[in-house]
Formats: structure tokens, sequence, C-alpha cells
């Protein structure tokens, strides 16, 4: 069943409508200082041509999504963070009031406030993304548009030799040299956030340190739930894991887990013939966690094993949404 968000849809709209010559363009950098949790902004001092290149790439991104959603192409679903997505779905972020993305989004909404970013230096050499925000000239509304930034960008850090040509001659570039890229891995709109390329999302607003961080919760969510034999292992080996740790938090959250019983589980292994084991302890079943087949018993708490009315065979998901 497909997901519908029409007020992202028509900020979605909006933006793709907007003409350069008609919004304030405000482009910032992020960068990350170690153990913070939201980075530090800096405004760029652009010329207006290059304010109107940037407004029209945004614009030119928000008009082809609102377009491949309108034909079909592409499809609005929910975010789940632990849910692979194909190319054809563009999750949309519902993020909390006091989130990293809602503290930007803030920040980014008063972009003439945000101090002008005075070069590289000490510790403003980890740039961590770029945006680009539009704000409407009538009356505001903001728009913003946000694209990974890596080492790689930054040519002057390549180690190769730079020139230009002009008037007939090649002189070198002494200069920090930044590249900025057509197209953007995700547009906040409206309080919504919508991921065009998931893994850059997280890693733009710090996903896997926020993960790291409420790792002890969410192991003892599922071991609460689920009891286990080895489970310092499980803890060891999810902790040092974050895809591990993203999986689980996502079952965490699953509606059917707070009725789990490990009765069910052994069910499923039988029935499938898992390479896991059940036993008894103390009187209390228990699932006996084996490092070699972690993935099977991620997936058997993910209720990832399935089995096909139409075929009659079993199938084990890599990544599944619910209908």
């Amino acid at each position: 069943m497909m997901v519908n968000f029409p007020s992202f849809e028509a900020d979605l709209a909006e933006a793709s409508a907007l003409l350069p010559v008609n919004v304030n363009v405000a482009v910032c950098i992020a960068v990350r200082l170690p153990n913070a949790p939201v980075p530090d902004l800096y405004r760029l001092q652009i010329t207006d041509v290059l304010a109107r290149k940037f407004a029209q790439s945004a614009i030119d991104t928000a008009r082809e999504l609102i377009t491949d959603i309108r034909s079909g192409d592409r499809t609005l679903e929910s975010y789940d963070a632990s849910t692979v997505t194909d190319k054809h779905e563009v999750e949309i972020h519902e993020y909390q009031p006091g989130s990293v993305q809602e503290q930007i989004g803030s920040a980014l909404s008063a972009a003439a406030q945000i101090q002008v970013f005075p070069g590289p230096g000490r510790g403003r050499n980890n740039l961590q993304f770029y945006s680009v925000t539009l704000s409407r000239k009538s009356d505001g509304k903001s728009y913003h548009f946000f694209r990974r930034y890596s080492k790689a960008k930054q040519l002057s850090r390549s180690g190769k030799i730079y020139t230009l040509f002009q008037a007939g001659t090649f002189d070198v570039i002494e200069e920090p040299l930044f590249v900025f890229d057509n197209y953007f891995d995700s547009l906040m709109l409206g309080g919504k956030a919508a991921l065009v390329q998931k893994d850059n999302y997280h890693a733009l607003f710090n996903f896997f340190d926020e993960l790291r961080a409420s790792a002890a919760q969410t192991i003892k969510t599922i071991q609460d739930l689920v009891p286990m034999q080895n489970g310092q292992a499980f803890t060891d080996d999810a902790k040092s894991n974050p895809l591990i740790l993203m999986k689980l938090r996502g079952i965490a959250g699953r509606p059917y887990v707070p009725n789990l019983t490990v009765d069910q589980l052994e069910a499923k292994i039988i029935a499938l013939g898992l390479p896991l084991q059940v036993v008894s302890v103390s009187g209390v079943k228990t699932i006996v966690y084996d490092p070699q087949h972690k993935w099977k018993l991620i997936r058997l708490l993910d209720d990832a094993f399935l089995s096909s009315d139409m075929t009659g065979t079993n199938y084990e998901a890599i990544g599944k949404r619910a209908i």
C-alpha cells in the first residue's frame, strides 16, 4: 500500500515551481567536531551568479522528484532506518522536535544569522555536508537541500596540481578549491525530510553516533523479551557492529515484539530447519546465541523468514515493508 504524504508533496510542488529571482539563497557548510551531537554551521559568501546556480540546481532536484512521484516512477514510503530501500523508493522521515534535523532546519531558516565561513583552518577541515536553503522573498518560507561532503571534493587536499587556463597561459591554482554537485541526498520541507540517498542521510545527521549512544538500551530491550544463553557475546557483537544495532533497534520497535515468545521462535526454527538452538535453563526456554549464525537469529527476530502461499516456497527476506 502506497503511503501518502500530501503536505510533503504540496511543499515539494511549491519548491519545484520557485524561480531563482524570487528566492533568497543561503549556502552553508557543516563542520563536525569530535563528539559534538550537532555540527557547526557556516554560511558561505557567494556571488549573485553562483547563488542563482545553486538555486536552479535545488529547484531542478525538486522538479525532477515531484515529476517522478506523480508519474509513479518513485514512491514515498515511511522512514525505517533498518529497511533496505529500492532505487524507486524515497522515504519520508518525520523527525522529532529537538532532533539534530530539527535543530539544523531551524538554524538554516534563519541563515542570515549564521556565521560566515572564514576559510579552511584548524577545526574547520572536517566538512560533513553542505546545504542550500531557498527562502521565498514573499513570505520567508524555507526549503532545505542537503548533500554529503567528503575530503575528495576539496581539490586542494588531493595532492594533484590544479591549473587555470586564461588568456593563453596556464597558471597554478594556489587557493583551496571546493566542488559542489548538482544533486542532493535529502530535502527538508515542512518539518519532514525526504531521503534520496539513505546512507548519506544517515551520515549527514550522525545517525550511527546516536545509534551507538542508545546501544545499551536497545540490546536490553531485546534481551528482556528473548532470554539468551551466551548473551554477553550477543551484546559484544551488537555493540561492535552498527548494522546489527540498526537492525535491533528496528526490531525493538516492531508492533509484534511485545507479544513475542520463545515458543513462537522455536516453532519457526523447527519448521524452517534453522541452525539455531533453544534450550531449557532452570525451566525457562532460552535461545542459544551462536556468533556464527548471528544474522539468522536477527532475521528470525525480525520475522524475515517468509512462506509464499503462491509457490509454497520459504524465503529469507533481506528487507521488507508492511502493506
